[in-house]
């Protein structure tokens, strides 16, 4: 919405009046205060192929608040986090056989590959998985972090969204290199938000 404004208001010189439901603007993107710092409301973090994003803080001019840090990936089993980041956390990972293992790396390299979403729209994540990968793997692996999302509607999210979010991770780490990195707002994404409404009322337009 703030994006949608931004254009209308900044590039087409259109008068806006932005009508925001909560108590502050942002959407998902929203933050709240400890002790004068922000933190977001939800989890958020920039991939190197959200370029339209990456633009969008170029033209706002707050490029320099995104830093790109190391991630790491794990999962807490049996009182320790195992690591499941690299190709060989996979082959060191408990729970799993060689060909649970090999079923889990053909499906999602052959998943991520896939240029299109509209053929998966119709297909059952979780069937998909428990298909191609077996249902050891997802007990293992996505089990818990598909219900914790979802609860009740775990059987008819779309293979669609998953495929979105793991081919937006496999691109991640194709551009920048084996080490997986992702990007966030020293300040929180209220850096965004905030020049998103100050460029916004500098036009006359307002947010109510």
């Amino acid at each position: 919405g703030l994006a949608a404004a931004w254009e209308a208001a900044v590039n087409r010189g259109v008068e806006v009046v932005v009508y925001e439901k909560d108590a502050q603007p942002g959407g998902l993107a929203r933050t709240f205060d400890v002790e004068g710092e922000k933190f977001e409301c939800y989890h958020h973090f920039i991939s190197a192929d959200d370029r339209h994003l990456l633009e969008m803080a170029e033209k706002l001019g707050i490029s320099d608040e995104i830093s790109w840090r190391e991630t790491e990936l794990g999962y807490f089993i049996d009182g320790k986090v195992v690591p499941f980041t690299a190709a060989f956390d996979l082959l060191k990972f408990p729970r799993l056989s060689l060909i649970d293992k090999f079923r889990f790396g053909a499906s999602m390299m052959s998943l991520t590959r896939k240029t299109s979403w509209a053929p998966l729209e119709s297909v059952s994540a979780k069937k998909w998985l428990i298909e191609k990968q077996g249902r050891r793997v997802y007990d293992a692996l996505w089990a818990h972090l598909m219900e914790m999302k979802f609860a009740d509607e775990v059987d008819i999210v779309p293979l669609s969204w998953f495929w979105a979010r793991s081919r937006r991770r496999a691109s991640n780490r194709r551009l920048l290199g084996d080490t997986e990195k992702f990007g966030v707002f020293n300040k929180s994404a209220a850096s965004m938000v905030g020049a998103f409404i100050e460029a916004i009322e500098k036009t006359g337009s307002v947010i109510k």
